[in-house]
């Protein structure tokens, strides 16, 4: 059910549609959610220190605050560092202030972990691609990397 609550700024009056009975947000109203999930049964395999998309979405013109998660699963992986981020930015990686990272210095091996992608929030005019990236830097093994992004629609 979509309700129409008002702001008072100064003279004017601002409508502001959301619900209120638990039911998904339709496209255009606020709490809208659009999320995609790559599931570690179709996991992407990562090339050593190439970024690599995990997965996108697109989102429609608006306000959109962005979350999102990586695992990396690391077989017989020697001293590896993981990045992930979110971007508007296809596979590029961005300033370090964007990145999450793990770095096990020590020489380990098999190394899987989970990391939460930074906060990432966007204003846009039209339909962008906004994607869950990641970089794997290893010395030897394999790694593959599965997670999701998660776009809620703030106005």
């Amino acid at each position: 059910m979509a309700i129409n609550n008002q702001i008072q700024t100064g003279t004017s009056v601002i409508p502001l549609l959301g619900v209120t009975d638990a039911s998904s947000a339709s496209a255009g109203i606020i709490g809208q959610l659009i999320s995609s999930v790559v599931s570690s049964g179709s996991a992407v395999s990562c090339s050593n220190g190439t970024a690599r998309n995990v997965t996108s979405i697109s989102v429609t013109a608006g306000d959109w605050n962005i979350i999102g998660n990586v695992f990396f699963n690391g077989s017989v992986v020697t001293n590896p560092t993981y990045r992930c981020w979110i971007s508007a930015t296809s596979a590029s990686l961005p300033d370090n202030s964007l990145i999450s990272l793990f770095n096990a210095s020590l020489l380990l091996t098999g190394i899987d972990a989970g990391i939460n992608a930074p906060f990432f929030r966007t204003t846009i005019n039209s339909t962008t691609t906004i994607y869950l990236s990641c970089q794997a830097n290893f010395s030897a093994g394999t790694v593959t990397a599965c997670g999701g992004i998660y776009a809620r629609r703030i106005r």
